[in-house]
């Protein structure tokens, strides 16, 4: 047993270094687009393979060697000319893999015209084993003495009424946007003060610092361009330890903006401004979704109208998939 597994063991392996083969690396770098698939705690190979199988539909992959993960993308070698080199941006800490076209399409017309490997049931010897029969006992009446009875048949005829059933609604899908994970820019962070080091790109969940506001009173506000338009489907917040004191916003609005509008502010009531809950203390996320009211937005801007000692935000966005 041991050894069979160790052999599939090495031809998983040894399919995955085939198919990252077929891409060129382009290390220090992400892509800014559309994600066909994300595969979390993943190797290179695999996301290579995730991506080989999807048949023409993914193109390239970004991978996060922070957290192992790596994110889907439709588009190929053309972002690399220089008219769309504004969609690739920098960050330390990705990986982007661009397949060779022509690479992806012999692997993919080889693994079509490959031949089926018979399964187990069609392979199996047939049976010797006799098999026995046993018929009911009949008793033999003379052909002379047999009676011919009348047969009546009777015709029934059933409706069938087809059943129906009710459909549910597709329930909200709650993906990241890519501000705890570094997808989102430092220059997309904005706000209306900051105190010292803790600047507003460091509003990023679970991150090891935070941003916190120079001053605590209602004017104080963070900003977050998303770089494109999403269906936003919750947001998270978390607080900050700052020398050993828990700093954290308990109440606070949104407001949203998409590439056309101005800038809204989220009510699920009409005419009644939505007042969220926030944390109630400096570590555990709170998430509040927007399962009433799902929206649109590019641009998202938070102001806190309570806190505790100071204000002092970690921040993710969650969009539908």
């Amino acid at each position: 047993m041991k050894p069979l597994l160790f052999f599939c063991a090495l031809l998983v392996l040894s399919v995955a270094q085939n198919d990252l083969d077929i891409f060129s690396p382009k290390p220090g770098y992400m892509l800014w687009a559309e994600t066909v698939f994300k595969l979390p705690h993943a190797s290179i190979g695999q996301c290579a393979s995730r991506c080989v199988s999807m048949r023409g539909r993914c193109l390239s992959f970004e991978y996060n060697r922070r957290h192992s993960s790596c994110f889907g993308r439709r588009h190929g070698e053309e972002v690399l000319n220089k008219q769309n080199r504004p969609h690739i941006r920098k960050n330390r800490h990705y990986d982007f893999y661009v397949s060779n076209t022509e690479k992806l399409s012999r692997t993919l017309r080889r693994r079509e015209h490959a031949p089926q490997r018979p399964s187990a049931s069609s392979t199996r010897a047939p049976s010797t084993q006799a098999s026995i029969v046993v018929l009911p006992a009949t008793r033999f009446i003379p052909p002379a003495s047999r009676r011919t009875t009348p047969t009546t048949t009777t015709t029934t005829t059933t409706t069938t009424t087809p059943s129906t059933r009710t459909r549910r609604p597709a329930q909200p899908c709650f993906e990241p946007v890519g501000i705890a994970d570094g997808r989102i820019p430092n220059s997309a962070f904005r706000a209306w003060s900051y105190y010292k080091s803790y600047k507003p790109q460091g509003a990023r969940l679970n991150g090891d610092i935070a941003w916190m506001a120079n001053a605590n009173n209602q004017n104080q506000f963070l900003d977050i361009d998303l770089g494109r338009e999403v269906q936003l489907t919750a947001i998270g917040t978390q607080g900050f330890y700052y020398f050993f004191r828990q700093n954290y916003v308990t109440k606070y609005k949104i407001f949203y903006q998409n590439q056309r509008g101005s800038l809204t502010t989220y009510q699920e009531v009409p005419g009644e401004d939505k007042i969220f809950d926030g944390n109630t203390d400096a570590s555990i996320e709170k998430r509040n979704k927007f399962t009433n009211q799902p929206f649109r937005a590019r641009h998202i801007r938070i102001v806190p109208t309570e806190w505790y000692v100071n204000i002092a935000m970690r921040v993710e966005l969650y969009a539908n998939c």
